[in-house]
């Protein structure tokens, strides 16, 4: 036993003891030579835990109350990490096309050879509110300039230049790191060709490495312009033009407002050293929507988010002017939450990756369970299929079938509604932004009559040159498709889009005819719903003048466009038609749209969480002493609930005095005829309890939940916020 008892001590020391993991570096002959850089080999091993860690454990969790099988919850990983991969590589496509106009006009204007050589280039990037894509768009600023010329570029943040010493190491730094050379050699800044040590703050340092290396030039980006002291940036200005001759200085500034005022905090005479251009770039509105498209709409988007979701979504981005990161976020959680809670999210696999062996009878309870199916199945019974209703709800093998068609569905839905977008965009009846028409397109469907775009009047009063060009475009669109949704042209196999496509062809034929007939005889070619139909007539009765609206007489021509119209509205309503998401059956695989989550972590309410933990601050604690209070006053409670319940039961200005009177009764109340200091019911006396009720009220001061008042001296007023 004594010998155990040792070993087991020794055992336990050791759990205690540092260890550390030596790599060796290839050495190459080359054992005694200092290497030019230190190795990070903690990060490195963090690195290869952390692989290792991913690729053994799953932060999927098996739901079903622990019922669904380990490979189920793989599949429904593995659906998660390829549908976000595929819109985040799209996205981020987007973004990179976004800027290449900006990129362009940024990079011809630094290698204008016209540029005055006494003056400072100085490229001003107008980025407005969206401040987030500000990386994105340096970012590929800095390797477009290195790819194109041998320069140095070194980007610069304000939280990065508290003074001229810290930027002036920060760009000598960052200009002379080996990272971007095209050869392998590495010359230190600290060291000229003669040998000579500089000061790393020293820009003489920087003029040596660049004669050393031919750089063409060095870049100074100031990615938050606004952010930087005045001074500092008008200090940086004048000195980086007194080196120009020396170095080639191009400054790079990121504005969020206009030149103008950022012109207006930096000194005149610095400002005169500058020769500057002003860029813009696409704002995040515009952005927007084109992320939207392929992100949220696109034809190869797996999991579809409800109108609700999406219309908190656009809100928040116009509320909160929030960079379009702050949408991605938004999208991503979206994801999170639908993939790792809804354990039927599975089956928005591919075709070959779902068969009926994946199928558990656990997923046969919990579709049977959604809304989607028993609203199908009491449909089937209201129609009098009573077969398929049963069937639905007792042969599992016949449910099995309707899983597996669920891609099918999804996928035909996702056509036709897009198909009815895009087409409903080619008429241009409908002012509406995309985001707002796929939000009502997801709700109602699509439709041009009253219950739905309502647009079925405005296409019959356009003018026979403007009806032309709707059905012209909407041809177009269906040949072609539209490229931002991914969505192909309609097959002209297909015996219903060809007989569709003649019909609008002929009608286009026809109503040019009529136009030249009418030409021909000297008027215009109107409709019955236009307005030239109605002519305005004035009458004299009695020496006043009436004036009224009749409907004109219609020529043949025009009475034959009449029906050109009728027959057009009748085509584009056929083919601009799609049903809502929730109409589908087992929508709920594939079609997200919970709002609280999203609510509850994007738009925080942190006084409702105080509000609760302040008034039943067991639940947090893990004490049973106060849970008879259930929400009430007791004496156990924290010194700062106390004072919390007192507040409640006060106005909105509350006397100090009396507050603490009432919370001295709680926590010690000297009873009469009791010597002074005698400790009260409470458990303490006066001076121990005011010194818990100057702390309970400094806490809800710091909390904000009070603050001094101007009217009272002696009195507090409550402070409200969400």
């Amino acid at each position: 036993m004594e010998t155990l008892n040792e070993g087991t001590e020794e055992f336990q020391l050791q759990d205690h003891e540092g260890a550390y993991i030596f790599k060796p570096g290839k050495t190459n002959g080359q054992a005694g030579n200092r290497p030019s850089k230190r190795r990070r080999t903690s990060k490195e091993v963090e690195r290869t835990d952390e692989s290792s860690r991913e690729g053994d454990e799953s932060l999927f969790v098996p739901l079903l109350g622990g019922a669904e099988s380990p490979a189920c919850v793989r599949l429904r990983e593995k659906v998660f990490e390829k549908s976000w991969a595929a819109v985040e590589d799209r996205v981020q496509a987007i973004l990179r096309n976004a800027n290449t106009a900006t990129l362009d006009e940024v990079t011809s204007f630094v290698r204008d050879p016209n540029t005055p050589s006494d003056k400072l280039p100085a490229a001003f990037i107008i980025t407005g509110t969206n401040i987030a894509s500000q990386a994105v768009l340096f970012e590929q600023l800095a390797e477009g300039l290195r790819s194109n010329t041998r320069s140095r570029v070194v980007r610069l943040r304000s939280a990065d230049a508290p003074n001229l010493k810290a930027v002036l190491k920060r760009v000598i730094q960052d200009a002379t790191s080996s990272e971007g050379l095209d050869d392998d050699d590495n010359v230190e800044v600290s060291y000229g060709k003669d040998g000579r040590k500089y000061l790393n703050y020293d820009l003489e340092g920087l003029f040596a490495f660049v004669t050393a290396q031919g750089c063409e030039g060095v870049f100074v980006a100031f990615e938050d312009s606004e952010g930087f002291d005045s001074a500092l940036l008008s200090d940086l200005i004048v000195l980086f033009h007194s080196w120009l001759p020396r170095i080639p200085f191009t400054l790079l500034f990121g504005v969020a407002t206009s030149v103008e005022l950022l012109q207006a905090r930096l000194l005149k005479s610095s400002c005169g050293l500058v020769y500057g251009g002003q860029f813009d770039v696409v704002q995040t509105d515009t952005i927007l929507e084109q992320v939207f498209k392929p992100a949220v709409a696109g034809s190869e988007v797996a999991l579809r988010l409800g109108p609700k979701l999406l219309q908190g979504f656009i809100e928040r981005q116009h509320d909160q002017v929030a960079g379009i990161h702050t949408f991605l976020s938004s999208l991503k959680y979206a994801y999170m939450c639908h993939f790792y809670a809804n354990p039927l999210s599975l089956f928005l696999a591919e075709d070959e990756e779902v068969t009926g062996d994946v199928i558990q009878s656990e997923h046969l309870e919990a579709f049977r369970q959604l809304a989607s199916f028993q609203h199908n199945v009491e449909a089937a019974v209201e129609e009098g299929d009573l077969d398929y209703a049963r069937s639905s709800i007792e042969d599992d093998e016949f449910l099995k079938g309707q899983i597996l068609d669920i891609p099918g569905r999804r996928r035909l839905w996702t056509l036709q509604t897009l198909r009815a977008l895009a087409l409903l965009g080619a008429t241009g009846v409908v002012r509406d932004t995309f985001p707002q028409l796929y939000l009502q397109a997801a709700h109602d469907g699509v439709n041009l009559g009253p219950d739905g775009f309502d647009a079925i009047p405005s296409i019959k009063r356009l003018q026979p040159e403007e009806l032309v060009g709707v059905l012209e475009r909407v041809v177009s669109t269906m040949a072609q498709g539209d490229e931002e949704l991914g969505l192909a042209g309609w097959s002209p196999d297909t015996a219903k889009t060809h007989e569709q496509s003649a019909a609008m062809v002929t009608e286009i034929n026809r109503a040019r005819e009529l136009m030249s007939r009418a030409s021909e005889k000297g008027s215009a070619l109107r409709s019955s719903w236009g307005g030239r139909a109605r002519v305005l007539r004035t009458t004299v009765v009695a020496q006043k003048v009436q004036l009224s609206r009749e409907s004109a007489a219609l020529s043949e021509e025009d009475k034959e466009f009449d029906g050109v119209v009728e027959r057009a509205v009748g085509l584009l309503e056929a083919v601009v038609q799609s049903e809502p998401a929730i109409a589908v059956p087992l929508h709920e695989v594939w079609f997200y749209d919970s709002r609280t989550p999203h609510r509850d972590v994007f738009v925080p309410r942190p006084r409702g969480v105080l509000d609760r933990a302040l008034l039943r601050p067991y639940d947090y604690l893990a004490c049973r002493c106060c849970e008879a209070a259930d929400g009430g006053i007791a004496t156990t409670l924290p010194v700062t609930s106390l004072v919390y319940h007192l507040y409640l039961e006060a106005g909105s200005i509350i006397n100090v005095a009396d507050l603490w009177a009432a919370f001295l009764a709680m926590v010690g109340g000297e009873a009469e005829g009791e010597t002074e200091g005698a400790v009260g019911v409470g458990g303490h006396d006066e001076r121990t309890a005011l010194m818990l009720f100057y702390k309970g009220l400094a806490e809800l001061k710091a909390l904000g939940f009070v603050k001094p008042s101007r009217k009272k001296v002696d009195h507090v007023a409550k402070l409200k916020w969400l």
